[in-house]
């Protein structure tokens, strides 16, 4: 049976069970942000190891999210909640782990959740992918030392987006910032760690989500609107950037599977710039990336593939 894990507003994912269900293809799927596992078995002994989700499964296609395995309940306090949730990650690791030793496994929990900058670029620069400089530092003059060295700098999350409550007060992300001399008079000395990288002058920016064997690039002319000049994400909903299919040369794509091999992943979008010096500059990875806005933008049909590889 083909299990598929993902949340019940990823519209990605429904579009994909609509192939399946022309093709007569039959499927469980587990929604994590609503819907928990009543029942699972996971068997180990010196003759079997065995997991039964409902049915036995046979492929698996890690989309959005994680298994839910908590039922609901109000807890007495936070710290029972978070004592049980680590107690049920390091099941639903165990459970993903094993699958993946059993059964085709597309997508991941665990590199979701263990995704890192820092490693991502070491490993793109390692398979010989250009990478812009970067710097994580808790030290103002190491952080002035670094600015000087460019033109222009950018700072962004180390790996989650700001989501904070005080006091009744929300702060959250504002995007991908250019550094400025203002931000950097109010830092003492020292501070928490702070994420900046060398502003990488483009023609225009690529998205692409691949899975398994297949790569989708996508243009995107986020530079001719100041809103996202620095980055498309800094999104602009009354000026959209045009986004267009593109090629991208055989010998990065060669590089780009090497770091995939790398990473041990099988999915994901690759965020990269192509520079005005006309180079391709890898920025990230994200292994669970959406791919719907890509797919329709380029009449890829990228859920049609989906489904059909998903075939057990």
């Amino acid at each position: 049976m083909l299990l598929i894990i993902s949340e019940d507003k990823d519209y990605c994912t429904d579009e994909v069970i609509s192939w399946l269900i022309l093709n007569k293809e039959p499927f469980i799927r587990y929604n994590s942000s609503n819907e928990y596992v009543k029942q699972i078995d996971f068997k180990i002994s010196n003759r079997i190891t065995d997991v039964k989700i409902k049915k036995r499964i046979t492929k698996v296609w890690h989309r959005r999210g994680r298994l839910k395995l908590l039922p609901p309940a109000n807890f007495t306090s936070d710290s029972v909640f978070f004592y049980l949730k680590k107690e049920v990650d390091s099941v639903i690791k165990s459970i993903e782990l094993f699958l993946k030793k059993d059964v085709e496994y597309i997508g991941s929990f665990i590199k979701e959740i263990e995704n890192y900058k820092l490693t991502q670029l070491e490993y793109a620069k390692e398979c010989g992918l250009i990478i812009p400089d970067t710097l994580i530092t808790t030290s103002k003059e190491s952080l002035i030392k670094f600015l000087s060295g460019f033109e222009k700098c950018i700072t962004k999350d180390i790996r989650y987006p700001v989501s904070i409550n005080v006091n009744n007060e929300k702060f959250i992300s504002t995007g991908v910032k250019v550094v400025t001399k203002k931000m950097i008079d109010k830092l003492d000395s020292f501070f928490a760690p702070i994420y900046v990288q060398k502003c990488i002058e483009k023609k225009y920016e690529i998205r692409l989500f691949f899975i398994k064997s297949k790569f989708y690039p996508m243009a995107i002319f986020s530079q001719s609107n100041k809103k996202t000049e620095i980055d498309f994400r800094n999104y602009d909903d009354n000026k959209q950037n045009r986004c267009v299919p593109v090629k991208v040369p055989q010998n990065v794509l060669l590089k780009i599977k090497k770091f995939i091999n790398k990473m041990d992943i099988n999915t994901g979008s690759i965020d990269l710039i192509y520079s005005s010096s006309n180079e391709y500059v890898f920025l990230e990875v994200n292994p669970q990336g959406q791919f719907g806005w890509l797919s329709k933008n380029c009449n890829y049909y990228i859920e049609k593939y989906i489904a059909k590889s998903l075939k057990t």
